[in-house]
């Protein structure tokens, strides 16, 4: 059966060539080591390539063989460090292909590689450092998957094993909530997901409100691999999984449940989610103030997760004053972090909640099919100029509070990112390995063009 190559790009002395010889041993393939397969093709070294030609010169031969090399069948492909430097190569290797990068701290290369037949490297080896920071962004643009490799090269290429196997594998999933009808996630899911399995369906299952001692059996006979949570489910759900990890513990609610050996683990990788969506932004909760509305299982993740990231304090308004007090005193026992209640009105009635730097939105007002909204705007009056506007609503893309928000010229963050954000790390544990963010982000963004307004 002719499967895609594997493509291992990283910088120099990362061990692609060692440990992806043994993978193609591992995996019965043909293993192309793309400078020895220049040298080959030129009849010359890299150094001797280097010295008569230049760089460049050099860069047109890699060009030149990474096109050929990229015509192989099922091949174990070993990338020079700096292939990433030429698109054509990289599209080129990427067309039959599954693009790994392979992640080494620079500190441990430049203790145990000897780097001296490296012709950018001979003279300074230092220099690894900025090559690094140079390319960096290039790896995460073209790699399809990451594998960290600072444990060694049997962790590594037992990482590898996994991503090459998974082209065999099956993927059946479902997002369980109510209501559940207008869920985007079978439409970020499975073009995430799709170019690195087999086959892949994913479902909506709408689920009552205290229907889960029905419905997870259910669950089993179908043999779903895993399922996302939503509302009203989150909090839920717990009781009936085998394990649920730190971050779902923290939180107190659950939105990913992964089947392992039979076995139920429950994830949340809301708070991640959100936090890299702001990120992606160029924002931090680190020394912010953050008002955050609400009191469910969201407000808790993403409160829990300001504080982790170093929020200077955080303010929450709700409706539910005790849930809210909760969450208030998990803050305050983990993290040592200034928390306030508030009640729910948006009135200016003195206090701090409306100066934060950051301001996020976690109930259901302004959903489209729930027929409430915030009764009044004027609050966002009292905003700070420079505020963020967050709102983790994707129904509709663009909700009141984020329009409001807008017209008064403030930034604003809109739930789609949170949600694709939150979706790929998932779609992490479904696979069990990073999964890349750009290209991946790219796909799901297309595939929601039509289906979703303004995008």
């Amino acid at each position: 059966m002719r499967m895609k190559n594997i493509v291992l790009i990283g910088i120099s002395g990362s061990g692609k060539t060692a440990v992806g010889e043994r993978l193609a041993r591992r995996l019965s393939r043909e293993f192309i080591d793309l400078d020895s397969f220049i040298s080959n093709r030129e009849e010359s070294s890299i150094e001797q390539i280097f010295n008569e030609r230049g760089e460049e010169g050099f860069r047109l031969a890699e060009t030149e063989a990474a096109k050929v090399a990229a015509g192989r069948k099922n091949a174990v492909i070993a990338c020079g460090g700096g292939v990433v430097l030429k698109k054509t190569n990289m599209e080129a290797l990427s067309r039959n292909g599954i693009v790994i990068f392979m992640n080494r701290p620079i500190k441990d290369i430049l203790e145990n590689v000897d780097l001296k037949d490296r012709p950018l490297l001979k003279d300074i080896p230092e220099k690894l450092y900025a090559l690094y920071r140079d390319r960096e962004v290039l790896y995460d643009k073209y790699a399809d998957f990451e594998v960290n490799c600072a444990e060694g090269r049997d962790k590594t290429l037992e990482q590898l094993i996994r991503i090459s196997g998974l082209e065999q594998s099956k993927k059946k999933l479902a997002v369980i909530g109510d209501p559940i009808s207008q869920s985007l996630s079978p439409d970020i899911h499975i073009p995430a997901l799709r170019p690195f399995v087999k086959s892949i369906s994913y479902e909506r299952a709408e689920v009552k409100k205290g229907s889960l001692s029905r419905w997870i059996p259910e669950a089993g006979r179908v043999a779903l691999d895993g399922f996302n949570v939503t509302m009203p489910h989150k909090e839920d759900i717990i009781g009936f999984l085998d394990r649920i990890d730190e971050e779902a513990q923290e939180a107190g609610s659950v939105n990913t449940v992964v089947k392992r050996d039979g076995s139920l683990w429950g994830y949340n990788t809301d708070g991640d989610g959100f936090a890299g969506a702001v990120e992606s932004i160029g924002e931090s909760f680190y020394g912010s103030a953050v008002t955050i509305i609400g009191s469910g299982g969201a407000a808790a993740t993403i409160a829990m997760k300001a504080a982790k990231k170093g929020a200077a304090e955080i303010h929450i308004t709700a409706r539910n004053q005790d849930k809210a007090e909760l969450i208030c005193q998990k803050i305050k026992n983990s993290y040592k972090t200034r928390c306030k209640v508030h009640p729910f009105n948006f009135q200016d009635n003195g206090d701090a909640r409306w100066d934060s730097r950051i301001i996020v939105n976690t109930t259901p007002l302004g959903m489209k099919g729930m027929g409430n909204n915030f009764r009044r705007f004027d609050f966002l009056d009292n905003v700070n100029k420079d505020a963020l506007i967050c709102d983790l609503i994707y129904s509709p893309l663009k909700t009141g509070l984020l329009s409001e928000a807008e017209k008064r010229g403030l930034k604003t963050l809109w739930g789609i990112t949170m949600l694709i954000e939150q979706a790929l790390r998932a779609d992490c544990l479904y696979l069990g390995a990073i999964i890349k963010r750009e290209k991946a982000y790219k796909r799901i963004i297309e595939n929601l063009k039509g289906k979703v307004e303004g995008i």
